[in-house]
């Protein structure tokens, strides 16, 4: 073999070692750069879910209540029947029985519908209309109310059904029987010392 045989092969195995070290170099930072991207791309999609999830969520009422709250307005409609009944039997001069009668006719649609009506208020209506999100009439403001209730009961219960502004339609609890949403009507007037025909 010549001398410049020599040369080039020696040339040739450093430029193979140069080459294969560059090789394992390029294949190790590739591996970290992806663990890397990886890891970066697992915490981007958890952010993003962190960042897209909802503000609040919508509960619809728990499994029976509805039957519940039917069972408690029929208890209550027999109660006011029957104390309104003890009042028609009772002496003229029994003072108890006309303050039972008036008791009851006081509350918005009787003493079974006030109490509906409340309950109803308590557990759905009062978010909004206690504060006045979304220009909601507040609770007790008469001023704001009275306007309402001069467009009527029917119009006020058809803006409940449809909805209006940032109320959805049947205001967002389509579980609520119309019973029930005329009775929180009624009790949101009342507390604002309003009526609606």
């Amino acid at each position: 073999m010549s001398k410049a045989d020599d040369v080039f092969i020696r040339q040739f195995i450093i430029i193979l070692v140069v080459l294969a070290a560059y090789g394992v170099g390029a294949g190790i930072l590739g591996v970290w750069i992806a663990g890397s991207a990886q890891d970066a791309a697992a915490g981007s999609e958890r952010a993003t879910l962190e960042r897209i999830a909802p503000v609040g969520r919508l509960k619809l009422g728990e499994p029976g209540q509805r039957a519940r709250a039917e069972a408690a307005r029929d208890e209550s409609a027999a109660a006011g029947t029957a104390a309104t009944a003890a009042a028609e039997e009772s002496p003229p001069d029994d003072p108890g029985a006309e303050a039972a009668t008036v008791v009851a006719a006081a509350s918005p649609g009787g003493s079974a519908g006030g109490e509906v009506g409340e309950a109803i208020y308590k557990q759905y209506c009062f978010a909004c209309h206690l504060t006045g999100v979304a220009q909601a009439p507040k609770t007790g403001d008469m001023e704001a109310w009275a306007p309402r209730a001069a467009t009527g009961f029917d119009t006020l219960y058809k803006t409940v059904i449809n909805g209006k502004g940032a109320m959805p339609p049947r205001a967002g609890f389509p579980h609520l029987s119309d019973d029930e949403l005329k009775a929180s009507i009624r009790y949101l007037l009342a507390a604002a010392n309003v009526t609606a025909e």
